[in-house]
């Protein structure tokens, strides 16, 4: 049997989800969090909404690391 396609996205794997009405964030009383990209959250509408409605707290990825900040 062949392996099933991808569709990639750039960013995001859409292919073989078909539960998109589900907010992840509403599966458990735990805190969800995630750590995504600065420039994607801000550039990528799709992205970003996601984001928003999947998860309660956000953390940058390298953006807030030492280097990041100073230099």
């Amino acid at each position: 049997m062949p392996a099933p396609s991808r569709k990639d996205t750039g960013i995001l794997d859409t292919a073989g989800y078909t539960d998109t009405a589900s907010v992840l964030k509403d599966a458990t009383d735990v805190t969800m969090g995630v750590a995504v990209g600065f420039s994607e959250m801000v550039t990528n509408a799709s992205y970003s909404g996601i984001v928003k409605r999947d998860f309660d707290r956000v953390t940058f990825g390298n953006m807030m690391k030492h280097s990041s900040i100073v230099g």
